[in-house]
């Protein structure tokens, strides 16, 4: 099945026996059978005929609008191939707290475990013995979340809610004193105290270092702060 792009101005999309027929600006006709056609996508000042717009509905082939520049516009789809009873199911299901979990771990461990073996494929270097260990962690996580929040999967996902990130490990954030604290207690929940190591070093008011995980301390006289 294919999808058909039209971005030519002026062009128009019509239908003639077993074929969508595209019509350019100089007479070009070009066609393309019926059944070959999942979705017809348009660019621009692109008509459609109204018989070729029934015979989309009636297949149910989606047609999506674009500006010229690429702006999306919305989209034409039928409802007659939506099945009502399989929808209710859907919206049931969904009520189903541990069955929305469970789902949702497998979809998770599954992309994680995709990515896993892309990486394997084209393992060169060390950098990716290093993204390969912490998809590890983030696929060993997956059995902890009890509800479908959830928690981040590493300790650099949860700091990148919190702030920006200045380099490779390390993160600048602004927070006031509840943020903080609510950063603090969500840290211990994303990281293998054996591997990972975060300190937060806060620099306004009161001096404090905190340490989670395994890091050797360093005496303040052997840092410096600019």
């Amino acid at each position: 099945m294919a999808t058909l792009y039209v971005n030519e101005s002026g062009s128009v999309i019509g239908v003639d026996g077993g074929y969508y027929v595209v019509k350019q600006k100089n007479d070009l006709l070009r066609k393309i059978p019926k059944e070959t056609l999942e979705a017809i996508t348009l660019f621009g000042n692109v008509h459609l005929t109204e018989p070729c717009v029934q015979e989309c509905l009636r297949r149910g082939i989606a047609v999506n609008y674009f500006s010229a520049n690429g702006a999306y516009f919305g989209r034409l789809t039928s409802t007659r191939h939506i099945k009502a009873e399989r929808l209710r199911m859907q919206v049931h299901f969904s009520e189903n707290e541990e069955l929305c979990l469970q789902f949702a771990k497998k979809i998770v461990a599954a992309k994680i475990h995709n990515q896993m073996v892309v990486c394997r494929r084209y393992q060169k270097n060390k950098e990716a013995e290093y993204f390969l260990h912490k998809m590890k962690l983030a696929e060993n996580k997956i059995a902890q979340c009890q509800n479908r929040e959830g928690h981040p999967a590493l300790a650099s996902d949860l700091m990148e809610q919190y702030g920006y990130r200045v380099q490779k490990s390390a993160f600048e954030a602004l927070l006031d004193q509840k943020m903080f604290v609510k950063l603090r207690s969500e840290i211990p929940k994303v990281i293998d105290e054996k591997e990972d190591c975060v300190k937060i070093y806060r620099l306004k008011g009161v001096s404090e270092t905190v340490t989670w995980g395994n890091m050797q301390e360093v005496s303040d006289d052997e840092m410096i702060f600019i």
